[in-house]
Parts: C-alpha cells; structure tokens; sequence
C-alpha cells in the first residue's frame, strides 16, 4: 500500500469513527467576514465544549449545544437546545479536534452546487464567529429523477429544472 493510499484509507476510518461517535451532525458556520458556510456533518466535532463557567472549568455536552457564538476575546455564547443561554470563556476553535488553536481547521462535509457532488472542506476555526448545530438531521432536496442532492432553499434543479422534493437527513 503507497503512502497516498495509506492516508486516504485513515481518513476514511477517521470519518467512519466520527460518524459513529458522533452521529452526523450538521448545521452552519459563519466566518469573521459574514460567510455563512451550510455543513452536512461536521466531522472533527468534539464530543464536549470544554470552557470556564463562573471561574470553573467545565465540560458542556455537544448533544445540548445548539449555537456558540464569539463575544468578545476568550468569551462565547452558548445556547443550548433547552434554550438556555451561558456567558462562558473559551475559544470557538475549542469545539474542534486540532492539535493547537492558531492552526485549528474545522473539516466538514458540505454539497458543493457547482459540481452537484458532496465535498470534504476545511476552514481555519480562528476565522469563525459563530456555530449552529442542527441535532435534528434537517431537510435536503432530492431530484427524484436523478438522484442528486441539493440543499433545503432549492426549489428546482439548476441542471435540468425538475422540481425537488424534500427529504429528511437522520
């Protein structure tokens, strides 16, 4: 086995891990200057939001978190599904696997609508400003005729105008 093969069969291991791990959580991002990337699954997702809360280190469970949004430097917001909503200190980088915060990525799967093909993207997580994650699965569009996925403000598809049905994503 050469070494390009070796790699892409860890990183497919490594996504089959985080799938199982995890389960495919997606949602969106946006970066620091307004981009709001739509993400399939996240795959480097922590399991925990590791912060401080009130002076105290804690661990928030990524099941509850629905939303971490920088407020300041070293502060975040973070709404959990229940509604609540904490001031805590911490990083957005620390939300994602990566061995040092300046150089963090986070590396998530997306639906690429210029290809019509499902894409693996990265994107440095100190140029992030906010994380939504979409613990329901959310909708995708499906051309019944061909097969191909589109994401949920698709009306018709952009290859051959047939309408789009909705489809949920577990």
């Amino acid at each position: 086995m050469n070494g390009l093969m070796k790699r892409s069969f860890f990183f497919v291991c490594f996504l089959s891990l985080a799938t199982q791990a995890y389960g495919a959580m997606g949602g969106y991002f946006i970066t620091d200057d307004g981009i709001k990337i739509v993400v399939r699954e996240f795959i480097n997702l922590q399991p925990v939001l590791r912060c401080s809360y009130r002076g105290k280190d804690v661990q928030i469970p990524m099941k509850v978190v629905k939303k971490v949004a920088a407020a300041g430097f070293q502060k975040l917001t973070v709404e959990k599904v229940d509604g609540a909503v904490l001031k805590v200190e911490g990083y957005i980088v620390s939300l994602f696997d990566a061995y040092d915060s300046y150089s963090a990525r986070i590396n998530y799967v997306y639906y690429d609508e210029i290809s019509g093909e499902t894409e693996i993207g990265e994107h440095l997580a100190r140029e992030v400003e906010q994380v939504v994650l979409d613990h329901e699965g959310g909708t995708i569009k499906v051309n019944p005729r061909t097969g191909r996925t589109y994401p949920p403000d698709y009306n018709f598809d952009p290859h051959d105008g047939t309408p789009l049905e909705v489809r949920e994503l577990k």
